[in-house]
């Protein structure tokens, strides 16, 4: 038979200064983080200094997104949560919470993705010399698949953020 699970109102209140202390230490890193990639950054790795800031804002806007906005209580053993933040009081479903949240790790993956294609593209200008060197002309490789469709349309990462 399932059995009713409640929180009392103490470890509902223990739950959210736990929630609340988390988001404060990982803003704190977040900003650290962020003001070392502005200025910590070389000139010649701008366009990977742009992600990886991306990445920075898309982790804090998720944070505030899970931590002050929707704030999920889990209730576990159950698979399960309910929520008693900002925008759940406004009446907000928590489903809107959790597409939000997948749309940002979506775009967070994607751009991690884009930062390893930029630094293999880096690493391959460096050793293309050397293997034309040694093979010939292998300018056909420049032709095929990521590389291709990065050069012919540069802003492949407007789409994920005018869907947000």
């Amino acid at each position: 038979p399932m059995q009713g699970i409640y929180l009392s109102p103490e470890l509902q209140s223990t739950i959210q200064i736990g929630q609340r202390i988390l988001l404060s230490f990982s803003c704190f890193c977040n900003l650290i983080a962020f003001i070392c990639l502005i200025k910590e950054t070389p000139e010649n790795q701008s366009k990977f200094r742009y992600y990886l800031c991306y990445i920075q804002i898309l982790v804090v806007i998720n944070d505030v997104n899970l931590g002050i906005l929707f704030q999920a209580f889990p209730l576990f053993p159950v698979f399960g949560a309910y929520c008693d933040g900002i925008m759940c009081r406004l009446g907000v479903p928590i489903r809107y919470s959790f597409a939000l949240t997948i749309a940002i790790i979506g775009n967070i993956g994607a751009s991690i993705i884009i930062c390893f294609f930029y630094r293999h593209q880096s690493l391959v200008k460096v050793r293309f010399t050397e293997l034309q060197r040694t093979f010939g002309d292998l300018n056909w490789i420049r032709q095929r698949g990521l590389y291709r469709i990065f050069t012919k349309t540069p802003s492949v990462m407007a789409v994920p953020m005018v869907a947000l």
